[in-house]
Protein backbone atom coordinates (compact mmCIF):
# COMPACT_ATOMS: atom_id res chain seq x y z
CA UNK A 1 0.00 0.00 0.00
CA UNK A 2 1.28 3.45 -1.00
CA UNK A 3 0.16 6.66 -0.28
CA UNK A 4 -2.58 8.15 -3.09
CA UNK A 5 -3.61 11.96 -3.63
CA UNK A 6 -7.35 12.09 -4.97
CA UNK A 7 -8.03 12.62 -8.31
CA UNK A 8 -10.13 15.81 -9.83
CA UNK A 9 -13.83 14.78 -9.14
CA UNK A 10 -15.83 13.66 -12.28
CA UNK A 11 -17.89 16.47 -14.22
CA UNK A 12 -21.01 13.29 -13.68
CA UNK A 13 -20.55 13.33 -9.53
CA UNK A 14 -20.42 17.98 -10.18
CA UNK A 15 -23.40 18.28 -11.61
CA UNK A 16 -25.41 14.68 -10.88
CA UNK A 17 -24.11 13.88 -6.82
CA UNK A 18 -26.28 15.69 -5.66
CA UNK A 19 -29.47 14.95 -6.57
CA UNK A 20 -28.22 11.10 -7.09
CA UNK A 21 -27.65 11.09 -3.25
CA UNK A 22 -31.16 12.68 -2.58
CA UNK A 23 -33.11 9.92 -4.73
CA UNK A 24 -31.54 7.51 -3.01
CA UNK A 25 -32.10 7.88 0.24
CA UNK A 26 -35.27 8.99 -0.20
CA UNK A 27 -35.84 4.96 -1.68
CA UNK A 28 -34.05 3.99 0.64
CA UNK A 29 -36.45 6.10 3.28
CA UNK A 30 -39.63 3.97 1.40
CA UNK A 31 -38.04 0.86 3.00
CA UNK A 32 -38.83 -0.54 -0.45
CA UNK A 33 -36.70 -2.56 -2.95
CA UNK A 34 -34.06 0.05 -4.44
CA UNK A 35 -33.38 -0.12 -8.11
CA UNK A 36 -30.07 -0.76 -9.70
CA UNK A 37 -30.87 2.33 -11.56
CA UNK A 38 -30.35 4.35 -8.44
CA UNK A 39 -28.53 2.47 -6.46
CA UNK A 40 -25.65 1.36 -8.25
CA UNK A 41 -24.97 5.04 -9.99
CA UNK A 42 -21.17 5.27 -8.71
CA UNK A 43 -20.73 2.60 -11.51
CA UNK A 44 -20.87 5.23 -13.75
CA UNK A 45 -17.78 4.63 -16.58
CA UNK A 46 -16.91 8.18 -15.78
CA UNK A 47 -16.58 7.54 -12.34
CA UNK A 48 -15.02 4.35 -12.67
CA UNK A 49 -12.34 5.79 -14.92
CA UNK A 50 -11.25 8.73 -12.56
CA UNK A 51 -11.16 5.95 -10.12
CA UNK A 52 -8.58 4.02 -11.55
CA UNK A 53 -6.78 6.38 -13.34
CA UNK A 54 -5.40 8.27 -9.54
CA UNK A 55 -5.55 4.46 -8.35
CA UNK A 56 -2.53 3.53 -11.38
CA UNK A 57 -4.72 0.78 -12.30
CA UNK A 58 -3.97 -0.85 -9.05
CA UNK A 59 -5.98 -1.97 -5.81
CA UNK A 60 -5.40 1.08 -3.30
CA UNK A 61 -4.81 -1.69 -0.72
CA UNK A 62 -3.40 -4.59 -1.75
CA UNK A 63 -1.64 -2.78 -4.86
CA UNK A 64 -2.51 -5.64 -7.78
CA UNK A 65 -2.61 -4.09 -11.05
CA UNK A 66 -6.95 -4.82 -11.85
CA UNK A 67 -8.24 -5.20 -15.14
CA UNK A 68 -11.31 -3.75 -13.69
CA UNK A 69 -11.65 -3.40 -10.10
CA UNK A 70 -14.33 -2.64 -8.28
CA UNK A 71 -15.45 0.23 -6.72
CA UNK A 72 -15.11 0.18 -3.18
CA UNK A 73 -16.73 2.84 -0.38
CA UNK A 74 -13.61 3.91 2.31
CA UNK A 75 -17.26 4.59 4.80
CA UNK A 76 -19.80 1.39 4.03
CA UNK A 77 -23.04 2.64 2.04
CA UNK A 78 -24.75 0.37 5.34
CA UNK A 79 -23.63 2.89 7.85
CA UNK A 80 -22.73 6.00 5.65
CA UNK A 81 -25.98 5.69 3.02
CA UNK A 82 -25.60 9.78 2.29
CA UNK A 83 -21.92 8.97 1.27
CA UNK A 84 -23.12 6.65 -1.80
CA UNK A 85 -21.42 9.05 -4.57
CA UNK A 86 -19.61 11.46 -2.88
CA UNK A 87 -16.01 11.85 -4.52
CA UNK A 88 -13.62 11.37 -1.09
CA UNK A 89 -15.23 7.98 -0.23
CA UNK A 90 -15.29 6.21 -3.91
CA UNK A 91 -11.59 4.34 -4.36
CA UNK A 92 -10.86 1.43 -6.69
CA UNK A 93 -10.17 -2.16 -4.84
CA UNK A 94 -9.69 -5.82 -6.08
CA UNK A 95 -12.86 -8.55 -5.36
CA UNK A 96 -10.56 -10.24 -2.22
CA UNK A 97 -9.79 -6.70 -0.53
CA UNK A 98 -13.22 -5.48 -1.62
CA UNK A 99 -15.09 -8.20 -0.36
CA UNK A 100 -12.43 -9.11 2.66
CA UNK A 101 -13.44 -5.43 4.18
CA UNK A 102 -16.55 -5.69 3.64
CA UNK A 103 -19.25 -3.09 5.60
CA UNK A 104 -16.26 -2.55 8.56
CA UNK A 105 -17.04 0.72 9.77
CA UNK A 106 -15.13 1.83 13.37
CA UNK A 107 -14.73 5.21 13.14
CA UNK A 108 -12.35 5.12 16.62
CA UNK A 109 -11.01 1.94 15.33
CA UNK A 110 -10.07 3.10 11.49
CA UNK A 111 -8.34 0.80 8.64
CA UNK A 112 -5.67 3.11 6.94
CA UNK A 113 -6.65 5.07 4.08
CA UNK A 114 -4.35 5.63 1.43
CA UNK A 115 -5.77 9.00 0.76
CA UNK A 116 -5.36 10.53 4.18
CA UNK A 117 -3.01 7.77 5.81
CA UNK A 118 1.15 7.31 4.95
CA UNK A 119 0.87 3.63 4.98
CA UNK A 120 4.57 3.69 5.66
CA UNK A 121 3.82 5.53 9.04
CA UNK A 122 1.85 1.80 10.16
CA UNK A 123 3.43 -1.05 7.50
CA UNK A 124 6.92 -2.06 7.27
CA UNK A 125 7.89 -4.25 4.29
CA UNK A 126 10.31 -7.15 3.91
CA UNK A 127 10.86 -8.51 0.93
CA UNK A 128 7.40 -10.21 -0.11
CA UNK A 129 5.85 -9.46 3.34
CA UNK A 130 4.14 -6.89 4.74
CA UNK A 131 3.36 -5.89 8.79
CA UNK A 132 2.22 -3.67 11.16
CA UNK A 133 5.02 -1.84 12.86
CA UNK A 134 5.38 -2.65 16.21
CA UNK A 135 2.42 -1.42 18.32
CA UNK A 136 0.38 -0.01 15.29
CA UNK A 137 -3.06 -0.67 16.05
CA UNK A 138 -4.19 0.49 12.80
CA UNK A 139 -1.83 -1.55 10.85
CA UNK A 140 -2.72 -4.14 13.14
CA UNK A 141 -6.57 -3.63 11.73
CA UNK A 142 -5.47 -3.20 7.94
CA UNK A 143 -3.75 -6.10 8.11
CA UNK A 144 -6.13 -8.47 9.50
CA UNK A 145 -9.12 -7.11 7.76
CA UNK A 146 -8.21 -6.86 4.49
CA UNK A 147 -5.57 -10.00 4.43
CA UNK A 148 -2.67 -8.42 3.28
CA UNK A 149 -0.88 -11.92 3.90
CA UNK A 150 -2.78 -13.82 2.21
CA UNK A 151 -1.21 -16.80 -0.03
CA UNK A 152 -1.73 -15.60 -3.06
CA UNK A 153 -0.97 -12.14 -2.60
CA UNK A 154 2.39 -13.84 -1.04
CA UNK A 155 3.69 -15.23 -4.19
CA UNK A 156 3.24 -12.35 -6.73
CA UNK A 157 4.77 -10.24 -4.77
CA UNK A 158 7.84 -12.80 -4.23
CA UNK A 159 7.88 -12.91 -8.00
CA UNK A 160 8.10 -9.67 -8.45
CA UNK A 161 10.79 -9.13 -5.93
CA UNK A 162 12.91 -11.74 -7.37
CA UNK A 163 12.37 -10.24 -11.02
CA UNK A 164 13.75 -7.09 -9.23
CA UNK A 165 16.75 -8.89 -8.20
CA UNK A 166 18.01 -9.66 -11.19
CA UNK A 167 17.60 -5.97 -12.21
CA UNK A 168 19.54 -4.80 -9.49
CA UNK A 169 22.45 -7.29 -9.00
CA UNK A 170 22.58 -6.00 -13.05
CA UNK A 171 22.96 -2.77 -11.90
CA UNK A 172 25.17 -3.51 -8.58
CA UNK A 173 28.18 -4.71 -11.40
CA UNK A 174 27.85 -2.45 -13.95
CA UNK A 175 31.01 -0.16 -13.92
CA UNK A 176 30.04 3.91 -13.53
CA UNK A 177 29.09 5.00 -17.36
CA UNK A 178 25.88 5.72 -19.66
CA UNK A 179 24.56 2.14 -18.93
CA UNK A 180 24.70 2.31 -15.28
CA UNK A 181 22.78 5.30 -15.67
CA UNK A 182 20.08 3.80 -17.85
CA UNK A 183 20.05 0.70 -15.36
CA UNK A 184 19.44 3.19 -12.34
CA UNK A 185 16.71 4.90 -14.53
CA UNK A 186 14.76 1.78 -14.98
CA UNK A 187 15.24 0.99 -11.40
CA UNK A 188 13.59 4.31 -10.05
CA UNK A 189 10.29 3.21 -12.79
CA UNK A 190 10.39 0.02 -11.15
CA UNK A 191 9.15 1.82 -7.67
CA UNK A 192 7.01 4.64 -9.80
CA UNK A 193 3.68 4.96 -8.51
CA UNK A 194 2.05 3.06 -11.16
CA UNK A 195 4.50 -0.08 -10.73
CA UNK A 196 2.43 -3.28 -9.31
CA UNK A 197 3.15 -3.62 -5.24
CA UNK A 198 5.65 -0.26 -5.57
CA UNK A 199 5.71 -0.31 -1.60
CA UNK A 200 7.65 -3.74 -2.01
CA UNK A 201 9.95 -2.42 -4.63
CA UNK A 202 10.53 0.76 -2.79
CA UNK A 203 11.17 -1.55 0.26
CA UNK A 204 13.61 -3.93 -1.41
CA UNK A 205 15.94 -0.66 -3.33
CA UNK A 206 16.13 0.88 -0.15
CA UNK A 207 17.15 -2.22 1.79
CA UNK A 208 20.08 -3.43 -1.21
CA UNK A 209 21.04 0.37 -2.38
CA UNK A 210 20.02 2.57 0.37
CA UNK A 211 17.21 4.40 -1.99
CA UNK A 212 14.78 6.42 -0.27
CA UNK A 213 12.25 6.46 -3.09
CA UNK A 214 9.00 8.67 -1.82
CA UNK A 215 6.84 7.52 0.19
CA UNK A 216 9.45 5.76 2.39
CA UNK A 217 9.42 7.73 5.29
CA UNK A 218 8.02 6.83 8.56
CA UNK A 219 6.80 9.73 9.71
CA UNK A 220 3.55 11.67 8.26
Amino acid sequence: MIRLNKGAKPEVLVTQGAPWTAEYLAAIATGGVVPDSVRYRYRHPDIKRALREEAHEKCVYCEAKLPVGETDHLSPVSECPDLIVEWPNLALACKECNTNKGDYYAPLEALINPFLDNPDAHLLVFGPLIMPRAGDLKGRRTMLKLKLQRRNLIERRKERVERLQALVSEFIVQPAGATKELLAEALRDEGADASEYAAVVRAYLYQELGWQLPPLNPDG
